[in-house]
C-alpha cells in the first residue's frame, strides 16, 4: 500500500486497436486533463505508467483500483472496430 490506497494491476487484452495507438490516445487524454486542471494528477500518473506488451497486444495497467477502472473505461472508448470509431471516441491533437 502507498499512502493507504490499495495499489494493483490489470492486464487489458486489446480487441481491435494496437497498443501503441491506444497509449498515444491515452497520453493525449492525460494532456487534456492536465491542461484543464481537473485535479486528476493520480490518474495522469497512472496513464503515464501504462505499458504495451506488443507480443500479445495487451496493456499493463497499474495504480489504485479507481485509477485502473478509469483507464479501462478510456481504453474501451478507443478499442473499437474502425467502422465504429466516432469523433467522440478519438482524441484530436
Amino acid at each position: 500500500m502507498t499512502g493507504g490506497i490499495p495499489r494493483g494491476f490489470f492486464i487489458y487484452k486489446l480487441q481491435y486497436a494496437s497498443g501503441d495507438a491506444i497509449i498515444d490516445n491515452l497520453k493525449k487524454m492525460a494532456s487534456l486533463l492536465s491542461s484543464a486542471d481537473t485535479g486528476s494528477t493520480p490518474l495522469i500518473k497512472a496513464v503515464d505508467k501504462v505499458k504495451w506488451i506488443k507480443e500479445n497486444n495487451t496493456l499493463l495497467l497499474t495504480g489504485s483500483n479507481q485509477e485502473i477502472e478509469q483507464i479501462k473505461e478510456m481504453i474501451a472508448d478507443f478499442d473499437v472496430p474502425s467502422a465504429q470509431k466516432t469523433a467522440g471516441a478519438q482524441v484530436k491533437s
